[in-house]
């Protein structure tokens, strides 16, 4: 049995995310904007194709089974490379981000697809249509990369055959996959849309989201994402 499409979005925690919204965000508005954040993204891919969500935090993985999406639970990852210090956490995340991504892959191929997608799950303005952007493939094999606001990151990813890819997520991760996928011949097509590019990190990004995207408990923000008080 084949399927043409099967997508992974890797959700960390909705606890203590997004650390850097801490100064304008309580814990418990970061908690609920990201399960909002995430829950638009696995509903609009659902719509499409088969979701994986990938987490170690059981919180997580409940959530997705009762959106309708597979739980995956992230495995405990291999030991880090010996060039990653082990008080580099920023590293050490980007390495199991990439394991468990590649743990979504394996279980794509096995479960038949031909193009896997991953795709994070902090873009609140995501539609079908940026969807079908990245599932456009340059060729088969082929890669298509969606890039973040500032051109260095990866947002999303489409790759078939879903193994054919070594996964390069973490600093200037645009760059690295294509630089992968070039040195095995993978031809890339990148694209930039703004349901893919707008991820939320900082609070500078929170002017994105669309009014009362998460209800009451929403901070009120000016047009600039400056906090009304």
């Amino acid at each position: 049995m084949t399927i043409p499409h099967l997508a992974v979005v890797p959700v960390r925690s909705f606890t203590n995310a997004k650390e850097r919204l801490r100064d304008v965000l309580s814990d418990h508005q970061r908690h609920i904007l990201v399960r909002r954040m995430a829950e638009v993204v696995v509903r609009t891919v659902a719509e499409m194709m088969p979701v994986l969500v990938v987490s170690g935090d059981p919180e997580v993985l409940a959530w997705a089974s009762a959106l309708g999406a597979e739980p995956l639970p992230e495995p405990a990852g291999p030991p880090p490379p010996a060039q990653v210090r082990r008080y580099d956490f920023d590293a050490l995340l980007d390495e199991g981000l990439n394991y468990a991504v590649s743990e979504g892959a394996a279980a794509a191929s096995h479960m038949g697809a031909r193009t896997l997608l991953v795709i994070a799950a902090d873009l609140p303005l995501l539609s079908h249509d940026d969807v079908t952007a990245v599932l456009r493939l340059p060729s088969r094999p082929g890669l298509t990369l969606a890039a973040d606001k500032h051109g260095y990151g990866t947002n999303a990813l489409a790759v078939s055959p879903p193994h054919a890819l070594r996964f390069r997520f973490g600093a200037e991760s645009l760059a690295q996959h294509r630089l992968t996928a070039n040195r095995s011949g993978i031809p890339v097509r990148v694209v930039h849309r703004a349901g893919l590019a707008t991820d939320i990190d900082t609070p500078d990004d929170l002017g994105w989201l669309p009014q009362n995207f998460v209800g009451a408990y929403a901070p009120r923000l000016d047009v600039t994402g400056n906090m009304l008080r």
